[in-house]
C-alpha cells in the first residue's frame, strides 16, 4: 500500500506543482521513507507480530 502511495505521488502528482512545490514534495517523501526503513529495521519483528 506505501509503494502503491509513493508511485501515484511521484507519477501523477508531483508533476502538476511548482517547481519549488515538487523539490519540498520530493525531499519531505524522501524523509519519510527513510524514516519507515529505520522504523522497520528496527521494530520489523513487532511490526510482524501485528501482520
Amino acid at each position: 500500500m506505501l509503494l502503491v502511495s509513493v508511485a501515484k505521488i511521484l507519477l501523477m502528482d508531483v508533476w502538476k506543482l511548482s517547481p519549488s512545490d515538487r523539490y519540498t514534495t520530493l525531499i519531505v517523501l524522501g524523509l519519510a521513507l527513510l524514516a519507515v526503513s529505520f522504523l522497520y529495521t528496527r521494530f520489523g519483528t513487532v511490526i510482524r507480530k501485528f501482520l
